[in-house]
């Protein structure tokens, strides 16, 4: 714990100190673009979100398998993703099943160390490196991502919603992108995860409500095509904006060296 707080000093000073280097910012999440704002004073900061392929994650056809959860994550770069499989698997879990004992759970992901995939059995499956995680969508009921920590915009939340899934996420699994808490994704704090997760599971009708209107928002908002669009404007914005900086600094030069 004390490397990683002298470390993260280290990063916050080269990252304030790299930061003067540039003349414009583009940053994926408003979170990001408020800390620079405030690091920064007047610099100009530009929020263009991470995206998704809606044309390749698109609501599947197989049926919904009923009381099912699917926890998605890459475990081979990510703690926080191991530490929320566990807490998923060990103390979640168990409380869903008290209420609802035909509820399942799959764990899927890239590179499960060994005390995930241990967690399979008795109503927990665990499948390693799936090669298309669109099937696994296609059948959970719900998408699950109790992460405890971490940090950015979790990609696999907008392909869950591209695929009109509800997802049932914490603050910090939800964080970088702008949805309703409730209309596009449900978000619960971890003492209440649980049970807002048997919720939904026993509400076909909310978890469609909040599917339709997830494939929506990723459609409209995230799609890589409204994206692409945003970063272009931006890029054939930034020679105009190069230019005027650079006339302001000269003319602040003349009158200097007029002074």
């Amino acid at each position: 714990r004390l490397y990683y707080m002298v470390d993260l000093a280290k990063i916050e000073r080269y990252e304030r100190e790299s930061l003067l280097w540039y003349d414009e910012h583009v940053t994926v999440s408003q979170r990001d673009a408020l800390i620079l704002r405030n690091w920064l004073g007047s610099a100009r900061v530009v929020t263009i979100p991470n995206g998704v392929d809606t044309d390749y994650f698109f609501p599947g056809d197989e049926p919904e398998q009923p009381y099912s959860m699917l926890f998605v994550g890459s475990f081979g770069l990510h703690p926080a993703n191991i530490d929320a499989a566990l807490h998923l698997s060990r103390s979640i879990f168990p409380l869903v099943r008290r209420r609802l004992p035909q509820a399942t759970l799959t764990i899927a992901g890239s590179g499960p160390p060994r005390s995930v995939r241990a967690l399979a059995g008795d109503g927990v499956q665990v499948v390693a490196d799936p090669p298309d995680i669109r099937p696994y969508m296609s059948r959970a009921s719900l998408v699950v991502l109790p992460l405890r920590s971490g940090a950015g915009t979790k990609v696999r939340v907008a392909c869950a919603m591209a695929m009109g899934k509800a997802v049932l996420g914490t603050p910090v699994a939800l964080e970088g992108i702008d949805v309703v808490a409730g209309e596009h994704a449900a978000v619960e704090s971890e003492e209440t995860f649980a049970d807002a997760a048997v919720e939904l599971l026993k509400d076909r009708q909310r978890r469609a409500v909040i599917g339709r209107r997830a494939r929506e928002f990723a459609v409209t908002r995230l799609d890589w095509r409204v994206v692409g669009r945003q970063a272009m404007r931006f890029y054939e914005q930034v020679p105009v904006l190069r230019m005027r900086t650079l006339c302001e600094k000269s003319a602040e030069q003349v009158q200097e060296a007029g002074a």
